[in-house]
């Protein structure tokens, strides 16, 4: 057991280490995503925070801080229905957005796992592949935990008037005991799917299968290899625990903590999460009993090409 998670652990650091172009799709992800949260903000304050700024006449960048963060939230209430909508299709797009690089991300990984190299063209041929099904898939699987929400309901039911509970929740105090039950549950539960199907966005791209298919393999995998599944979990929600110790530490060290901080978004975005789908594509390979590229046997289809080009 402890060998398998530390041959697949290896074998994926050294499939990142020799393709550092595996950071690219999530610099990309994390870049454009970003730009799209900056846009739809903009949008929000365009639409609606700068013409009520506007009707009280005053410069916007004298306004009292008070009055602009009253105003804020009384406009952001008052078109709250369209905000949502707006968030849902904005959610909707990042959702893409991550499902086209992830997709080439895991898809350049199986390349490399198979023949030793891949390179940046492929990141757009597996994102352009994938990304539907990707994309279709993961709104399976956030609406599987959203569905844990009915733990919660017999004690929203039990609150009443959750409004007087939001203004006076000591006077409900005694009635809270059953709600928090109910949102533990939801965690456990949110946890167990998450675990569970952990796989399943791998799956779905090294057997070319649908979402629902790429589910019930993932799952079946994960009943066969709860262990290792399990095991590789802790591991890389240890590699978050610690970063975000540190992050904690050096917050108090002016010095230390811009460099943290420049250190803390390159491993957050280049290094851990290619590294992370590395050890998920190279854990689903190696127990799944593929046959994967050996540098010391076998020659990549770049090394053929270049042999080839030479005779």
């Amino acid at each position: 057991m402890a060998d398998e998670i530390t041959n697949v652990l290896g074998k994926g650091f050294t499939a990142w280490s020799n393709n550092l172009i595996l950071s690219l799709p999530f610099i990309f992800m994390s870049l454009i995503s970003l730009i799209i949260v900056i846009i739809f903000f903009m949008l929000v304050f365009v639409a609606f925070i700068f013409p009520e700024v506007e009707q009280l006449g005053v410069d916007p960048l004298t306004i009292d801080s008070n009055v602009l963060t009253d105003l804020v939230i009384v406009t952001l209430l008052d078109n709250i229905t369209i905000l949502i909508i707006g968030g849902i299709v904005a959610g909707l797009v990042i959702y893409f957005v991550q499902a086209y690089f992830i997709a080439a991300a895991i898809g350049m990984i199986k390349e490399i796992a198979y023949t030793g190299n891949t390179k940046l063209t492929k990141m757009f041929y597996y994102g352009k592949l994938y990304v539907v099904n990707l994309f279709l898939l993961n709104i399976i699987i956030s609406l599987l935990i959203f569905a844990g929400i009915v733990f919660t309901i017999p004690g929203i039911l039990l609150l009443g008037d959750i409004t007087q509970f939001i203004e006076n929740p000591l006077l409900h105090i005694d009635r809270i005991s059953l709600l928090v039950i109910g949102i533990l549950i939801w965690i456990v539960y949110a946890l167990i799917v998450t675990v569970s199907l952990a796989l399943s966005e791998y799956v779905l791209v090294i057997e070319e299968l649908d979402p629902l298919n790429s589910i019930k393999t993932a799952f079946n995998f994960f009943m066969d290899n709860k262990l290792n599944v399990f095991i590789l979990w802790i591991i890389i929600i240890s590699i978050s625990f610690v970063i975000s110790i540190f992050n904690e530490i050096f917050v108090y060290v002016e010095l230390l903590s811009l460099i943290w901080s420049i250190a803390s978004v390159i491993l957050s975005i280049a290094i851990i999460p290619p590294l992370t789908a590395a050890w998920w594509t190279y854990l689903y390979l190696t127990l799944t009993n593929k046959q994967l590229y050996d540098k010391n046997e076998l020659l990549s289809y770049g090394e053929l090409d270049e042999l080839e080009s030479n005779i």
